[in-house]
């Protein structure tokens, strides 16, 4: 989707990605021509989720570059457990649990101990080298996102859920379009339940403005008395949803 009146050279973009961790979304900034396909401007500086991989791109002269790629998973995760080590964990609970249904105290108890020495059975390390492990997406998994991007001449800046992510110099671009991007990115077909609050594929406080926030290029905030509509309308389908659940 274009937005028509959006025209943006030097820039910060304000936005929180809403949605679920499997999809996609994209903001395309400085886009010059038409496009048929994803990533078909002629040139463009793109802020993407994609399968909650962050990446920021920059297209010109035909050619995609990536400047800047993140797994949010691991971004987000300050404690890093190794694939050996999850699978030491999950295989002392496996034991715990068939010792826990056991027929008998003495079956129980050799299933204790089988656990005991699994859970201390030596197990390497992210930092010795091992490999993280990363948990499977599950479709409903949300996965919002903050994010700020500061542009200005060949200066970029990153700033995600506030932590600053990113600061490089780009290749200088002309003013261009703004357009928005949004597809499903697993399997089948995504199904929204009547009462499920994570909205696919949602630009929440999509704010577009001058590198010094003085003049405001596009924002989709709601404003007034539409916004104490919308909370007003959204608390009482919350009540609604909580009918439905309990009655």
């Amino acid at each position: 989707m274009t937005l028509k009146k959006a025209k943006v050279g030097d820039c910060k973009l304000n936005c929180e990605f809403l949605g679920n961790k499997i999809g996609q979304q994209t903001v395309y900034l400085k886009t010059q021509g038409t496009a048929s396909g994803k990533h078909n401007f002629a040139s463009y500086l793109s802020l993407s989720l994609e399968n909650n991989i962050l990446c920021l791109r920059q297209k010109q002269g035909g050619a995609i570059k990536t400047l800047y790629k993140v797994d949010m998973f691991k971004l987000e995760d300050d404690k890093p457990v190794s694939v050996p080590k999850d699978k030491r964990a999950a295989l002392s609970s496996e034991l715990n649990v068939r010792g826990r249904f056991a027929q008998n105290s003495t079956t129980a108890a050799l299933y204790k101990l089988k656990a005991f020495k699994k859970k201390r059975q030596k197990a390497k390390s992210v930092k010795e080298g091992a490999k993280e492990y990363v948990p499977e997406i599950q479709i409903q998994d949300p996965g919002d996102v903050k994010a700020e991007l500061t542009v200005k001449g060949s200066s970029l800046t990153l700033t995600v859920n506030g932590q600053k992510l990113c600061q490089r110099q780009i290749k200088e671009q002309a003013a261009g379009g703004v357009a928005l991007e949004s597809a499903f990115g697993g399997f089948g077909q995504s199904q929204r339940n009547i009462a499920d609050d994570v909205y696919d594929g949602a630009f929440k406080d999509l704010v577009i403005t001058s590198p010094d926030g003085e003049r405001v290029y596009y924002d989709n905030r709601l404003p007034g008395w539409e916004l104490v509509s919308y909370h007003w309308k959204h608390f009482w389908n919350k009540v609604i949803d909580w009918f439905i659940n309990n009655l």
